[in-house]
């Protein structure tokens, strides 16, 4: 019975261990996310995280930590013009102002921390959609950012 209670302890501390662990990884990949998007140009007190960070890793391919964001500055300027316009930019009609929240924000910045490469890119998504023309994008987000 000794034997099987040490046993249960040595597991239950081994989990509690690699969780502990798990999340040190998330917060620092986090901090490390934050510390890019300061260093491009956007104010710490601008971003607003629209979905929280996350470990995705797919074998042999990638390890990598994800988050969405968008900025203030973003979250005005897509509220006033879906306010304006009645539509979201998916072309969902708007039914009512409440449903403007940072959760729903259309223009976001999918942020991605690649731990083989030590690198943090950014892609810029309006309505769930990647964007590289430089024209939208200078037309529609605030921050232009480097992924140089």
């Amino acid at each position: 019975m000794k034997k099987i209670k040490i046993a249960v302890s040595v597991i239950v501390v081994l989990i509690l261990g690699v969780w502990s662990y798990s999340i040190y990884q998330k917060n620092k990949a986090d901090e490390r996310i934050n510390r890019y998007l300061v260093e491009q140009g956007i104010p710490e007190e601008q971003i607003k995280t629209i979905a929280k960070i996350r470990y995705d890793e797919k074998p042999g391919l990638y390890k990598r930590y994800s988050k969405k964001i968008t900025t203030k500055k973003d979250f005005k300027k897509w509220q006033k013009e879906v306010i304006k316009s009645r539509m979201f930019f998916s072309g969902v009609e708007l039914k009512a102002k409440e449903n403007l929240t940072i959760n729903n924000c259309e223009l976001e910045y999918d942020c991605v921390l690649d731990l083989k490469n030590k690198r943090v890119t950014v892609q810029y998504l309006i309505s769930g959609d990647g964007i590289t023309n430089q024209q939208e994008i200078n037309s529609q987000f605030a921050y232009l950012l480097l992924n140089e």
